[in-house]
């Protein structure tokens, strides 16, 4: 109850504030260059660079997580038994 009341408080107080300057640089000749070149042509190009290396990590983590492809199914429990019998293919 004492968090709702702390958050709500701070939401209010944000509302309430006219404008919040988060970047002392952005108005500046100095902001302005940056923001030509971080949206300037080569745009798409810096994304994917920046964003590539996620997908990358998730497989990796994903791989440690569930093991590589072809294992034998979670399902066949800890000895290695289904409810035919043994995993064995040799019957």
């Amino acid at each position: 109850m004492h968090r709702t009341r702390w958050a709500w408080a701070v939401l209010a107080a944000g509302l309430l504030v006219a404008e919040a300057r988060a970047c002392p640089v952005c108005e500046t000749e100095a902001g302005a260059r940056v923001r030509s070149h971080l949206f300037g042509p080569d745009f798409t190009a810096n994304l994917v660079a920046t964003l590539l290396p996620f997908p990358i990590l998730f497989g990796i983590v994903g791989l440690i997580h569930h093991g590589p492809p072809g294992r034998r199914s979670p399902e066949a429990g800890a000895g290695g038994r289904t409810e035919d019998g043994p995993m064995s293919e040799d019957r």
